[in-house]
């Protein structure tokens, strides 16, 4: 029993660190998903991404969308597509 309820303990953490925003000194950051595609449209990194607003968190995918293209998702609203970066 007492393993049960160290996991549901973990789940209601994760929840509440993933049900929209976090404070922060001077002001609101929210928490966004960052899902990066390979060629086949198939997942191939996730990742938290903390962000001011929309386009912060579009511009912070931005910079780690080096090959590959990223989907930036805010809970179940898809925020935006990155492109791909070509190779330099």
């Amino acid at each position: 029993m007492l393993q049960k309820r160290k996991g549901l303990r973990n789940i209601k953490r994760l929840q509440s660190a993933s049900s929209g925003e976090r404070s922060r000194v001077g002001g609101r950051v929210s928490t966004y998903r960052l899902y990066c595609l390979d060629g086949a449209g198939k997942i191939t990194l996730a990742e938290w991404l903390e962000a001011d607003d929309d386009a912060d968190a579009l511009r912070k995918a931005g910079e780690r969308s080096d090959y590959v293209s990223c989907e930036v998702w805010d809970r179940g609203r898809l925020v935006g597509r990155v492109p791909a970066r070509p190779a330099r």
